[in-house]
């Protein structure tokens, strides 16, 4: 577990470390702003993860050994990584402002 562990916390390192140096995220007061940004970050979590499985089987991905528990890591790795440190970069454009 210290393997899953350390993957799923190395998105969060990434992310916070682009967060700070390049999206420099800033927050709206606008509540359908914040709802739009905040169902839009659900939709990349999940469809992010959900199109990692695609190319493994159920069998893999539910099995109880290293290779399927460093995947899943790896998988929720990346989807924190695209969207807490990626998908905020968008903020600074004109339509997601």
């Amino acid at each position: 577990y210290y393997g899953l562990c350390v993957l799923l916390f190395t998105g969060t390192d990434y992310w916070a470390i682009t967060e700070e140096r390049f999206v420099a995220f800033e927050n709206t007061k606008k509540p359908l702003k914040i709802i739009l940004r905040t169902l839009g970050g659900a939709v990349v979590f999940l469809g992010l993860s959900q199109l990692m499985k695609l190319p493994f089987s159920t069998e893999f991905l539910e099995a109880d050994q290293l290779a399927s528990f460093l995947f899943r890591a790896l998988r929720y790795g990346v989807s924190v990584f695209a969207t807490f440190g990626l998908y905020p970069y968008l903020f600074r454009y004109s339509l997601f402002a």
